[in-house]
């Protein structure tokens, strides 16, 4: 006799208590309130300080007291961005240069030719970049890049800028510091002989540095960005807050510094001999290799020799040096003043003849034959390390070779061993 499955009764459902009720009222309320909390603030309420350089006027400094403060300055509502760099924002630049224009940046990311694969890494970027800000909290935004001014030099640059970064923010604030457009050649001179670019010693054209243009500089980018102010900033003694570029930085976004770690002085400017010598090696010792890839054991001998040839008068200007970049650059700052410093006599102060003696410590002579020196003991050591480089990889393939097959010797974490013993 077959049994019928009986059909158990639904249970009726237990109405809550009116305090359970109130209760769980309560709760939900909380768990609203919350996810209100949590919920980031519109674009629409967020403003961003961009830091624009120019170049040479401390930009490093800033850069550096930016990341060494990151988590103090999200704390006092200030949020530097990570998806940007992690020293300078140069990503932002990338992002609004045009697809045929080709910097150190490009080249050390390998994508100076490909095309395809740059836009794809632009996309990528900005992808995160609007992320990183939609989901965030932070009213206040910094971003330090002074390679904005001197790589975003036309009107099509500033606009594909203003469309990466007007959606995300309501109102942007432009800071730019102004050197004097002499003093502003001395130290970019470094940085070209560093970087092996042709440069002429002792200084006797503007060419190649219109980035001293402040005038076309103020006009490219005030009100270019949308609702903001532009802020230009003179890069002298009297002007920065006591002579120091980070404090003044401070002072214009309003940071309180008392809670603030301030870095050390960055890329102090080499003696002249010294950048006479540097000069001389960089016509042995190429800055890239053949398939384009920096060398770097040339980088770390530039640094040593920095660091080891600290005394010395610097490069300096005579009269006639003096005059000519004052007559050329004299229109330009002209205007500036007149527009934003019109309670200084002159934009920038008048140059004095420095009373030491030019005369060389080292003859042209001897710096060639220095130069050459050092390069020579450059390309003995460096052949050497590439030999033995080259003898170590073949002992290893000839190991890894003879181990195989034998039971625990073949597998990864053995050869992760080899390897790091070769690397020792």
């Amino acid at each position: 006799m077959l049994r019928r499955n009986k059909i158990p009764k639904h249970k009726k459902e237990k109405q809550p208590s009116p305090t359970q009720a109130m209760t769980n009222q309560s709760r939900n309320q909380k768990r609203r309130n919350s996810t209100k909390e949590c919920r980031p603030v519109s674009t629409k309420k967020k403003r961003l300080i961009l830091h624009i350089g120019t170049e040479k006027t401390g930009s490093t400094s800033i850069q550096e007291f930016l990341k060494t403060n990151r988590k103090q300055l999200r704390k006092d509502g200030y949020i530097v961005p990570t998806t940007l760099g992690k020293d300078i924002h140069f990503k932002l630049q990338l992002m609004a240069n045009s697809e045929h224009f080709v910097d150190s940046f490009w080249r050390n990311l390998g994508l100076s030719k490909n095309t395809k694969l740059r836009r794809k890494t632009i996309k990528q970027w900005r992808k995160e970049f609007e992320k990183e800000v939609k989901g965030s909290k932070g009213k206040n935004w910094i971003i330090s890049c002074e390679t904005l001014h001197s790589r975003l030099t036309t009107k099509e640059d500033i606009k594909r800028l203003r469309r990466i970064l007007e959606p995300l923010f309501a109102k942007i604030d432009i800071i730019v510091y102004l050197r004097d457009p002499l003093d502003l050649v001395v130290s970019r001179l470094n940085e070209n002989v560093k970087s092996a670019l042709p440069i002429e010693i002792p200084l006797t054209s503007h060419k190649g540095f219109d980035i001293c243009n402040h005038a076309e500089t103020v006009k490219n980018w005030d009100g270019k960005l949308g609702p903001g102010e532009l802020i230009p900033r003179l890069f002298t003694t009297d002007s920065v807050l006591n002579g120091n570029v980070v404090n003044d930085f401070c002072i214009v976004c309003n940071i309180n510094r008392s809670t603030m770690q301030l870095p050390t002085k960055k890329n102090k400017s080499m003696p002249e001999y010294c950048l006479r010598i540097i000069n001389e090696i960089n016509r042995y010792v190429p800055r890239r290799w053949i398939n384009g890839t920096i060398i770097k054991s040339r980088w770390e001998l530039i640094i040593l020799i920095e660091k080891t040839l600290k005394t010395g008068e610097k490069i300096q200007a005579n009269r006639k040096q003096i005059d000519h970049y004052k007559s050329y650059y004299e229109e330009s700052n002209e205007w500036v003043r007149k527009k934003y410093f019109p309670q200084r006599k002159e934009l920038f102060d008048c140059k004095q003849i420095s009373q030491k003696s030019n005369a060389q410590v080292i003859s042209q002579d001897q710096i060639e034959e220095i130069g050459r020196l050092i390069a020579m003991i450059w390309m003995r050591k460096n052949a050497r390390i590439n030999q033995l480089e080259a003898k170590t990889s073949a002992y290893k393939q000839i190991i890894k070779k003879n181990l195989r097959g034998k039971d625990k010797f073949e597998t990864p974490r053995y050869h992760n061993k080899i390897e790091n013993f070769f690397d020792c």
